[in-house]
């Protein structure tokens, strides 16, 4: 069974989640009140009701530090633009809305433990409040191709290359030449800044295809 750590204020709520887990297969293996009180025991997934809790993105740091090997997902009242830059720039796994129903929120994990992302569906429209779409998507004079947005597509919806080969009816060797290809034409290193520099550009997100949330 894969194992959780759960953070969370109120000792109610843990209690709620720690249940639900447990139903879906999963085993809670430790708990706490905030990031800074987290044991040092290892764990699949933490799982961090963070509504209300401000500067998420220095929480998730800190437990991307201590906790390198396991998989972080947030749980919130709201989610906006901001706050999911600002999780994904830290290192976050996954954004949820606190209410999200035991049963998506299992499959969700499990998404994650898959090395995919958790987002909620509408995560195209949360991303495009405050931005202005770019009209010509160049880079350095160099307009971005067609497989090269679809793979940045592809990063937004936090899929594995496996999955993008799948989707695209390429393969993943070829995915990833032109991943490789990109991440030097935007001058990024890695695949979470990939998908910053889709949504600072205007990149539209495709809905996930994954578990549906609520």
């Amino acid at each position: 069974m894969p194992t959780v750590t759960l953070i969370g204020a109120s000792g109610l709520q843990r209690g709620g989640l720690r249940h639900l887990l447990d139903e879906e297969g999963f085993t809670v293996v430790a708990e706490a009140a905030s990031a800074q009180a987290l044991p040092a025991a290892w764990t699949d997934v933490i799982v961090y009701d963070a509504t209300g809790v401000p500067r998420v993105g220095d929480e998730v740091r800190a437990l991307r530090a201590l906790h390198p090997g396991s998989r972080v997902v947030l749980l919130v009242g709201t989610i906006s633009a901001p706050l999911l830059r600002e999780a994904l720039e830290a290192g976050a796994d996954g954004c949820l809305t606190a209410d999200t129903s035991s049963r998506a929120l299992a499959e969700w994990l499990h998404v994650t433990l898959a090395g995919g992302k958790a987002f909620p569906r509408d995560l195209a429209g949360i991303l495009a409040q405050g931005l202005a779409p770019s009209e010509t998507k160049r880079v350095a004079g160099r307009p971005l191709s067609a497989r090269e947005r679809d793979i940045l597509h592809g990063l937004l919806g936090g899929h594995s290359n496996k999955r993008i080969a799948n989707d695209l009816g390429i393969t993943e060797a070829t995915v990833k030449v032109h991943l490789k290809t990109l991440l030097r034409k935007i001058n990024v290193v890695n695949r979470t800044q990939a998908a910053i520099w889709a949504m600072n550009n205007g990149i539209a997100v495709p809905a996930p295809i994954a578990p549906a949330v609520g």
